[in-house]
């Protein structure tokens, strides 16, 4: 497996810092406003690290707290998250001056990776429209010709199904349907 390099972490320190400061400091004027804005970032924000591949857990740690000049925060470490939502039927709308419209629709499924479903629900993605050879693909694009793309995606830690499309204004409520 790939493992995180020194050089890693400090990139993501850097340009997390300065995303951080730039986003505090956008609308502030003086320095001393800018350091106490920068203090207040390393000894009070909530931070959330998310770390993949094969790792060592307590080295990334040990890195972490060498490099990162956070106060000490309440720590917890979780090896796998979903997240539970209650969103029901919303719709949005975002108007651009391009030919394509782009259609994303998201299902929360509440399936952790933990859970014993979680594998059905990959194959069900991946039949469902994964591929060019899924169910969407298939009959949405090729049999009926109502978009340029269509996929699904499984949004596996947020426990979602997302399906993708490209089509012409014409044919959205047939696509959608």
């Amino acid at each position: 497996g790939m493992k995180m390099t020194y050089k890693d972490l400090l990139d993501f320190k850097n340009q997390f810092i300065v995303d951080r400061v730039y986003q505090t400091i956008k609308n502030k004027e003086d320095n001393e406003e800018l350091e106490d804005a920068y203090h207040e970032m390393i000894e009070q924000d909530s931070i959330h690290m998310i770390v993949c591949g094969d790792v060592e857990e307590q080295e990334i740690r040990e890195m972490v707290q060498k490099h990162l000049p956070c106060k000490d925060r309440n720590a917890s470490v979780e090896t796998y998250y979903t997240v539970s939502n209650s969103i029901h039927d919303e719709y949005k709308e975002a108007y651009k001056n391009i030919s394509q419209t782009s259609i994303m629709m998201v299902w929360f499924s509440n399936t952790s990776v933990m859970d014993d479903h979680y594998y059905a629900l990959r194959v069900a993605n991946a039949i469902f429209g994964q591929y060019s050879t899924s169910f969407l693909f298939q009959e949405v694009r090729e049999k009926n010709s109502l978009c340029y793309s269509i996929f699904s995606n499984l949004i596996s830690y947020d426990g979602a199904l997302g399906v993708t499309t490209g089509v012409e204004k014409k044919y959205i409520k047939k696509t959608i349907a």
